[in-house]
């Protein structure tokens, strides 16, 4: 009987115990398959100082810096964003040889892309992300990508989501 009333009372504390959330962005799905044979490097990507940290942040419409409690990335932000368009790269181009900087590949790849997270601000209930990419070859222009997404649930779904639309524009620019 003592058991069942500690096994109790210990679950009830977990329960009500406060949890720290931590998020990879690697389930991302490809909207599409492409046959490209190359070899791509993926830099670190840049991005401001606030973005940096383990922590979920972003810039309120004041320009303030806000934390979300509780949530946090698994890696530094910049990390995870790095391994999660490696892994969302390599879904999209099955041929190519995709890695991140520094790169895996016995020389230098074929192309390598740059992408630069200039902003990531909630705003009135809408997630705003702009970036900029390009690749390392002499045709490349710097594409630029701002994104504005109502949030119909919750700031980390949204944020998936509107990664996942950097994620497949940038697919679409290398499919060029």
């Amino acid at each position: 009987m003592r058991f069942v009333i500690l096994v109790t009372v210990s679950l009830f504390f977990l329960g009500c115990a406060e949890r720290n959330l931590e998020y990879k962005v690697l389930d991302l799905e490809p909207q599409h398959k492409l046959n490209a044979k190359m070899s791509l490097g993926i830099e670190k990507p840049t991005m401001p100082a606030y973005l940096m940290s383990k922590k979920f942040t972003y810039v309120d419409k004041d320009g303030d810096v806000k934390n979300i409690a509780n949530k946090r990335w698994v890696e530094p932000f910049d990390e995870t964003l790095q391994a999660s368009l490696v892994a969302y790269l390599s879904e999209s181009y099955p041929q190519a040889k995709i890695a991140s900087y520094p790169w895996g590949f016995y020389k230098e790849p074929t192309k390598r892309l740059t992408l630069s997270i200039e902003s990531l601000s909630l705003v009135d209930e809408e997630i705003i992300l702009k970036a900029r990419y390009y690749t390392s070859n002499k045709k490349s222009k710097i594409i630029y990508f701002e994104k504005h997404l109502v949030l119909t649930s919750s700031y980390e779904e949204a944020l998936f989501a509107v990664l996942n639309m950097l994620y497949s524009d940038i697919a679409k620019y290398l499919d060029r």
